[in-house]
């Protein structure tokens, strides 16, 4: 069951889920980046307000690229969950607890 939150968690939040099994650098392996990318729509949101963070983003040119990126962080949120769900706090592959 710990395993199964810890998945979950993974995929809301990359790199919490290695937070909730002890795996602290693991965690900040998954935190860091998607830290960076929220700050970075913050920072812009701000700097330029509403309008201007949507106009930029529905761009013809910018909107293939978002679409991109939009898939690779899917991929990033799923390898979160999977690694977290599968290891224990010593990086030592477990078998699924019995259900």
């Amino acid at each position: 069951m710990r395993f199964g939150i810890a998945g979950l968690l993974g995929f809301i939040v990359p790199g919490a889920g290695h937070l909730f099994v002890g795996r602290r650098r693991d965690a900040l392996l998954f935190l860091i980046p998607t830290a960076v990318i929220v700050g970075a729509l913050v920072g812009t949101y701000l700097a330029v307000g509403g309008i201007g963070f949507l106009k930029f983003f529905v761009t013809p040119g910018i909107l293939p690229v978002v679409a991109v990126v939009n898939v690779a962080f899917a991929l990033w949120r799923i390898l979160a969950a999977l690694d977290g769900a599968r290891l224990d706090p010593n990086g030592l592959r477990v078998r699924p607890e019995p259900t």
